[in-house]
């Protein structure tokens, strides 16, 4: 999987006694590693056969979509938000949603979109940390401009 083999992926897909929900030991499933690795192919793949597996959160309590976010793969943060079951307000175990660690990360295209469909931003987390406070004031200047 940490490959990102498509093929491979697709045959195994088709073994009706395989677990989706398989662990490593870290609790990431295999859409967490597909999703870290960047494989939209096989984001889409495996959400396609098992859409269940959209809010299964690793031993860090982050699901797929707080990976996408924090590593910056606008694309599969879009294709993840478009699942009707995701949970954009699920909290890792360090109280971060996938917009707080998107913002940590500094990536402006996944906080924007992001912003498309979660607004609420804990202004504690933000307040707490002054380059997020410094990064969202910038982001909102660039967008108050472009309106303009």
């Amino acid at each position: 999987m940490k490959s990102g083999n498509l093929d491979l992926v697709q045959y195994l897909l088709t073994i009706e006694v395989l677990n989706f929900y398989c662990k490593d030991d870290e609790g990431w499933t295999a859409l967490h590693w597909a999703v870290m690795k960047g494989n939209i192919q096989i984001v889409q793949e495996l959400l396609r056969v098992c859409e269940s597996l959209i809010n299964l959160i690793n031993d860090s309590s982050r699901s797929a979509l707080h990976i996408a976010a924090m590593t910056g793969h606008t694309p599969i943060t879009q294709v993840l938000l478009h699942m009707r079951k995701v949970n954009i307000h699920l909290k890792d175990k360090y109280g971060d949603t996938p917009l707080h660690l998107a913002v940590e990360s500094s990536f402006l295209e996944t906080i924007s979109l992001l912003l498309t469909k979660d607004t609420k931003l804990d202004s504690n987390k933000v307040t707490s940390k002054p380059q997020l406070f410094s990064l969202l004031s910038s982001l909102f200047f660039q967008n108050f401009i472009a309106i303009r």
